[in-house]
């Protein structure tokens, strides 16, 4: 061996990143764990904030992007309102019934200029023919200024007299469909409305607000009637039985009032680990549903207020959507979140799960036809869609398109012809879903109405 020779050099193929791409602290403040985030592959229920989206799992991806290609982040909150700030917006409820004449956002380059036609998705091929014509396009589109895209709100809902009561920032509208006039119920002074629900009359209007309180309000004088306290943070959902007002609260916490008696509490108990974000009596009015934040339906009933008499684990995300059957006595359907988008029918008779569907998308909502045995269904993340299901299967038999954000509200007109839908993309839009009713068919909850609340 020669040590005046030189040796040949040598090469590695070792790849030595630069560690400015891979910086995840960057992003991690632009996260919202919730059913609101978008969507991710993975989610879990147990520990933590349980039943919450894991908004980290694609998080290396996008701020590769946005390093490396200058991409902006899904995950930044200001592009979630960015289209909500033109300063020209349509008039409140404004509406036209040919829908090729309805630019929804007119100075938005976000939302489409016209409705968005029927798409064609994964359930295509699974699509059985109907049994009646369905019509696919809505009969009407009204504009929703300030309808807040947020999953765990309630904000349409549909009374007995017609009126269509939709909260908008810190007022709540009725638009009334047998005359089109729009009248403005109230305006909360220091919050923001999370939740409506008519009374059963009619007459009266349940405010959930974003300070914790529930007012009721008189719809013929426009009148705020009583201030209920109780919750702390957000009041998500209510539901009526009766004289009893039942509410459910970010708290996690469900509230028994009795509208009747000046000093109206009688009822509280800690029903979920998370917000409770649906809450539905049933037709008979003896079992009230609620859905959480923990991925948990539970029932209860008056008699035993404290405890559930039941309880179901079967779905892994959010549950918002509960739908009693008005045909089956203790059928309920329920429907989650983002991570599991999964309906199930539940007898809770014989708490025997009866039928499951996985939809494709997060369910939002779910409401039971009294006039046929189907079910409506309104999605968010990723279709934007409204579904109709035969219930017997629970086979999809239409899917109707148009919104351009989620679905997060539903609410079913007094006859049941109709369904009118809310969304993030600040519409509202009325369709003709269902047939009407058979001229010598009882309504099943005609039986089930209270006397006027006093």
């Amino acid at each position: 061996m020669s040590w005046g020779t030189e040796s040949p050099p040598t090469f590695s193929d070792r790849l030595i990143p630069s560690r400015t791409a891979t910086n995840l602290t960057c992003g991690f403040d632009l996260l919202e764990v919730s059913e609101n985030a978008k969507p991710s592959n993975t989610a879990s229920c147990g520990s933590g904030n349980a039943g919450r989206e894991n908004g980290a799992v694609d998080l290396y991806d996008h701020v590769l992007q946005s390093e490396l290609l200058g991409k902006s982040s899904p995950f930044r909150k200001e592009e979630d309102t960015a289209s909500l700030s033109s300063p020209e917006r349509p008039s409140l409820f404004q509406y036209k019934s040919t829908l090729d004449e309805v630019p929804l956002w007119p100075n938005s380059p976000d939302l489409p200029r016209s409705p968005v036609p029927l798409r064609i998705t994964e359930h295509s091929a699974q699509l059985r023919m109907p049994c009646r014509k369905i019509q696919k396009t809505p009969a009407r589109i009204m504009d929703a200024p300030d309808m807040a895209d947020d999953f765990y709100f309630n904000l349409l809902d549909w009374s007995v007299g017609d009126d269509l009561a939709v909260g908008l920032g810190s007022s709540v509208y009725s638009w009334n469909n047998g005359n089109n006039r729009v009248t403005k119920v109230c305006a909360l002074d220091c919050a923001s409305v999370t939740s409506v629900n008519w009374a059963q009359s009619g007459q009266q209007l349940a405010v959930g607000t974003s300070s914790g309180d529930v007012q009721l309000w008189d719809k013929a004088q426009c009148r705020k009637l009583r201030t209920m306290t109780g919750h702390k943070g957000n009041v998500c959902s209510i539901a009526w039985s009766g004289h009893v007002l039942s509410t459910g609260g970010q708290d996690g916490c469900i509230i028994h009032r009795d509208v009747r008696e000046p000093q109206h509490f009688f009822g509280r108990v800690r029903a979920h680990h998370q917000q409770v974000c649906g809450l539905k009596w049933s037709h008979d009015e003896q079992q009230l549903a609620s859905g959480s934040d923990d991925c948990k339906v539970r029932v209860w009933n008056l008699r035993s207020h404290s405890l559930p008499v039941l309880e179901s684990e079967k779905h892994k995300a959010a549950v918002k959507a509960l739908a009693w059957s008005p045909h089956q006595a203790g059928m309920l359907a329920t429907g989650g979140g983002v991570a599991d988008k999964c309906i199930h029918m539940w007898n809770t008779v014989n708490d025997v799960t009866v039928k499951s569907a996985n939809t494709g998308s997060q369910v939002c909502n779910l409401i039971w036809s009294k006039n046929v045995n189907e079910i409506v269904s309104t999605h968010g993340y990723s279709q934007f869609e409204v579904a109709i299901w035969k219930c017997s299967s629970l086979t999809r038999i239409a899917s109707l398109a148009g919104h351009s954000r989620r679905v997060l509200y539903l609410a079913v007109s007094p006859d049941g012809r109709k369904i009118a839908t809310g969304s993030g993309d600040c519409s509202v839009r009325v369709w003709d879903a269902f047939p009407g009713a058979k001229a010598c068919a009882k309504s099943p909850r005609a039986a089930l109405l209270p006397s006027t609340i006093r």
